[in-house]
């Protein structure tokens, strides 16, 4: 049977495929046969077991360049943890700022003690400004 990938999550090895009879099937990443990773919206070809579970999982053959195209347009723009590679202290510093009153999600690690250095420089700084001001 032919179909769509809707989701894949990595982590627990399993997604669902949109049949082409409007069914979903689930599945695991063992049953996936190609080299390239399950990703949203690949065509594939697929065997439903007794479970109602999809197996044997392969890549369309006409569609395989097509796959591969979204698969790296894709990587290409889901980078935001790519562009963090090269941020600076600054950059990190401003970062902070920019989401103090942002609650949702979660810092990383290194936005936490990059802010964390800003703020001790800051106060290391404020008080010698202040110091010279009342002396010259």
């Amino acid at each position: 049977m032919k179909g769509t990938v809707l989701t894949f999550n990595a982590q627990l090895d399993e997604g669902s495929i949109s049949g082409e009879d409007g069914k979903r099937y689930s599945f695991f990443g063992s049953e996936w046969k190609e080299q390239l990773a399950p990703a949203r919206d690949l065509q594939v070809d697929f065997v439903v077991n007794d479970l109602g579970q999809a197996t044997a999982i392969y890549l369309v053959s006409f569609s395989q360049q097509t796959a591969r195209e979204k698969l790296s347009s894709k990587v290409q723009t889901n980078s935001p943890l790519d562009e963090e590679e090269n941020y600076g202290f600054f950059d990190w510093a401003m970062k902070c700022l920019r989401n103090y009153v942002n609650f949702s999600g979660r810092a990383r690690r290194k936005e936490y003690w990059y802010f964390y250095l800003f703020q001790i420089l800051v106060g290391f700084i404020e008080p010698y400004r202040v110091f010279r001001r009342d002396f010259y």
